[in-house]
């Protein structure tokens, strides 16, 4: 599964996500790493060099655009 297929089965970016300030946070050998991800750019400009793939026990966050 990569994140395009994650944001997929959720229905999409929300109107209020802020997609470009994406992260997915993953922990491997008990050390916790923030990966970057510009979902907006892969959504909407079709950037596949943003589709990562996921991995079991990843956490996708996307925060709220500041209104």
């Amino acid at each position: 599964m990569t994140v395009l297929d994650a944001i997929l089965a959720v229905g999409g970016l929300g109107q209020f996500a802020s997609g470009n300030r994406a992260r997915i946070v993953r922990v491997e050998k008990g050390q916790q790493t923030t990966i970057h991800v510009k979902l907006a750019n892969l959504v909407n400009s079709g950037d596949v060099s943003e589709n990562v793939p996921l991995k079991p026990g990843d956490v996708l966050v996307v925060p709220q655009s500041i209104f």
